[in-house]
């Protein structure tokens, strides 16, 4: 089984990005290791970044918009499916 960090860790390596462990370790027990999360998380926190490196610091400051995007795009999405009882 690959280890839930190389989701962020293999693709930004490939493009001369780096993560530091930190900041690794914080979008890990943010997820909580849910894969469509971590992949958000990644998605969000990269173009934060101003350099070749993803920091603890760019992986908090990303988190607002991570939180926003999975608001607008995973929950209520699921949301508009609901019955009027289900979201009760």
């Amino acid at each position: 089984m690959t280890p839930p960090g190389d989701v962020l860790v293999l693709p930004a390596r490939e493009q001369g990005v780096e993560w530091d462990p930190p900041a690794v370790e914080h979008v890990l027990d943010y997820t909580d290791g849910y894969p469509y999360f971590i992949h958000a998380y990644g998605r969000k926190a990269w173009p934060g970044s101003d350099s070749a490196r993803i920091t603890l610091e760019d992986a908090l400051d990303a988190q607002a918009v991570v939180e926003d995007w999975l608001d607008d795009n995973f929950y209520e999405a699921r949301m508009k499916h609901l019955s009027d009882r289900e979201r009760e």
